[in-house]
């Protein structure tokens, strides 16, 4: 099932998703929750191992913070 994500302007899927859980997106999906990350729906992820919409939303939301502070800083060092 494919949906628009309209806030972030970008499409999310959960076709062809590998529902097979992995350690490292459990570990990627417990960081996001303790970082404050949430889903869409500002629901805390669930820790079950798989890489899908929630926990691909989550992710993005932090590169996307990650991306802007690394801007804030290189435009701070500039303006000194």
């Amino acid at each position: 099932k494919d949906e628009f994500d309209f806030k972030h302007n970008n499409y999310t899927t959960t076709e062809n998703v590998d529902k097979t859980p992995n350690e490292d997106v459990r570990q990627l999906q417990r960081n996001l929750n303790e970082a404050g990350y949430t889903d869409k729906f500002g629901q805390k992820l669930k820790e079950d191992g798989i890489y899908a919409g929630k926990t691909a939303y989550a992710d993005d939301r932090k590169k996307s913070d990650n991306s802007n502070t690394s801007i804030i800083v290189a435009y701070s060092k500039i303006s000194c």
